[in-house]
């Protein structure tokens, strides 16, 4: 019940808050917003891993989920004093079907966003479910404990913190190029990080993917939000976040898989498939690697 309530809050934070960054910032400043907000989370998730690793080394769970429960609440009060937008007209209201079959129609219809949503689907099935498996990892193939797992958990966010930053204060003109390059990037990485000999080629590995990672994200972003009309933004977001649904049943396969050949195949061959994935679906849909 825990992990479906925070899914869903998930699937409502992600349209709504970069449609929100959208409508306070001008064109030319997108880029640059939505790589401070992803640098946000790759933060968040770099200090969150090395914390929890090393929470969970000293005390244990119950501490950890304290913890979250205070940043969490703290978050939210800061998102209290956040001022309102005015919304934006629209000629009626349409149902939840049909609001989603207009966003569907859109990104579809769209050779850009199809594309930027194929290989958001992609990455998600075939290459995230890897930092699920991180324990896995730390246990059975390193040999290391709680506080070496928060550590190497943190390692791909270290780099998407690093690439996001660099991000933020560049200007990036061939963005879906950027977009492929970046999510074959970090298929790429973790491909190797699931083959590494050991803990310390790991580490450097998982640096590089989440560099990968900053540019695939932050890209993603970008041209969703730069493509669409202020009317359809939360619609074609909406669709995305459907792409990103399929970490679950991702989960389920590469596990499946785990079962079959052991952790580093599944984990590995699958990221393989994705980067070939990603670099077919770049180009067969050219307005997306032109863009």
């Amino acid at each position: 019940m825990a992990s479906l309530l925070t899914g869903s809050a998930w699937a409502i934070d992600f349209p709504v808050r970069r449609a929100y960054i959208r409508d306070l910032v001008p064109d030319h400043h997108v880029q640059n917003a939505m790589a401070l907000d992803s640098s946000s989370l790759t933060l968040s998730l770099m200090l969150g891993r090395w914390g929890a690793g090393g929470i969970l080394a000293i005390q244990g769970p119950l501490l950890a989920y304290s913890v979250l429960i205070i940043l969490y609440s703290l978050g939210f009060l800061q998102l209290l004093r956040v001022a309102s937008l005015k919304p934006i007209a629209t000629e009626n209201r349409t149902s939840f079907v049909r609001t989603l079959i207009q966003g569907w129609q859109l990104v579809w219809g769209t050779p850009l966003l199809r594309g930027i949503f194929l290989i958001t689907f992609t990455v998600n099935f075939f290459v995230f479910p890897y930092f699920s498996f991180a324990p896995v990892f730390a246990r059975d193939v390193f040999d290391v404990g709680e506080g070496w797992l928060g550590i190497m958990s943190g390692m791909d966010g270290f780099g998407a913190l690093i690439g996001t930053s660099v991000i933020a204060v560049v200007t990036i003109k061939r963005r879906g190029f950027f977009h492929v390059f970046g999510a074959a990037w970090l298929s790429l990485g973790v491909f190797f990080y699931a083959f590494a000999p050991n803990f310390w080629s790991a580490l450097p590995l998982l640096f590089i993917s989440g560099v990968g990672m900053s540019l695939f994200a932050t890209m993603q972003n970008t041209l969703v939000l730069t493509t669409v009309s202020a009317e359809m933004r939360g619609r074609a977001l909406g669709i995305m976040m459907l792409s990103l649904g399929v970490l679950s049943p991702g989960l389920v396969w590469v596990g499946s898989m785990v079962k079959v050949f052991g952790i580093r195949q599944a984990v590995g061959l699958n990221a393989l498939l994705a980067c070939v994935l990603v670099i077919l679906i770049g180009i067969a849909i050219r307005d997306l690697r032109r863009s």
